[in-house]
């Protein structure tokens, strides 16, 4: 975690987490699916 004062909105924090998301398997949507599973990269923000 990261956090820094700024002049507009006061304290500001930041996280990041690796890879948050489960890893895609072979269930139902992807039982036809030839070759490897796809690596989907997301990014999350939150602001509270």
């Amino acid at each position: 975690m990261t956090a820094t004062d700024t002049r507009l909105y006061g304290k500001a924090t930041a996280r990041a987490w690796d890879r948050p998301h489960s890893r895609l398997t072979r269930g139902a949507a992807w039982l036809d699916h030839d070759g490897p599973l796809p690596i989907i990269e997301v990014f999350i923000t939150w602001a509270s």
